[in-house]
């Protein structure tokens, strides 16, 4: 059975007996939630589409400020997530999103979307968008004054397909793929992103890959992490 919310307003979980969940044209406003999940949490064997929703002021304790999931598919396009916090100084918490799946062969889709302020918390740890356990991409998405300190606005620990004409302004610090495959990454910028605490820098690829047709300006710290990426 397919589960649809649009134009829902107040926190959304539990989806039994759903196949799929559709979110459209949702707003989640100071929300607070004791589990998983501040605003959205999906956990399950459905498969969660969400499109042109908001997430501001969202916070959980735990995993996934605005939105937890962790599903057998995530597709998230033109969200935005404002002002969202997770975990406090825990790591790997997702300030905005916290996007997994059952099985690394499943996929996570994020792009067009819009992350703000997750957390402002001068020590907030990473990530505002963490990704583990599915295969995942990322595209035409900003990312803008997310403090994070010492790690990085965006971690994904996992099998890392696509990612292109993405943005990062006035971060403390850019994305770090850890753990994963060779990483590609193409028309990027990476403007203003001041690292406080001189751990990785603006980028880090542990896995290494390339780097094309990107702009680094006014960073502070390394720009490339590690030897083995290749800018071109």
């Amino acid at each position: 059975m397919q589960c649809d919310f649009e134009a829902h307003e107040g926190p959304l979980r539990g989806f039994y007996g759903c196949g799929g969940v559709q979110i459209k044209r949702c707003i989640f406003a100071n929300l607070s939630s004791s589990s998983r999940g501040g605003g959205v949490c999906v956990d399950g064997t459905h498969q969660l589409e969400l499109r042109s929703s908001t997430f501001f002021n969202c916070h959980t304790p735990q995993f996934g400020g605005g939105l937890f999931a962790h599903s057998s598919m995530n597709f998230v396009s033109s969200a935005c997530f404002m002002d969202c916090s997770a975990g406090g100084n825990n790591d790997d918490v997702g300030h905005g999103a916290y996007l997994s799946c059952f099985s690394s062969s499943q996929e996570t889709n994020i792009n067009q979307c819009f992350v703000v302020g997750c957390t402002r918390e001068p020590n907030g740890k990473c990530s505002s968008i963490y990704f583990t356990t599915t295969s995942q991409s990322f595209s035409r998405s900003n990312f803008t004054l997310n403090r994070i300190l010492p790690y990085e606005v965006i971690q994904s620990d996992t099998v890392n397909r696509v990612s292109s004409f993405d943005i990062f302004h006035n971060c403390t610090s850019s994305p770090v793929i850890t753990h994963g495959s060779v990483s590609y990454l193409e028309y990027y910028e990476f403007i203003g992103n001041k690292q406080d605490v001189n751990h990785y820098g603006s980028l880090n690829l542990s896995g290494g890959g390339d780097i094309r047709n990107s702009i680094f300006a006014l960073n502070t710290y390394a720009e490339v992490g590690v030897s083995t990426v290749n800018c071109v």
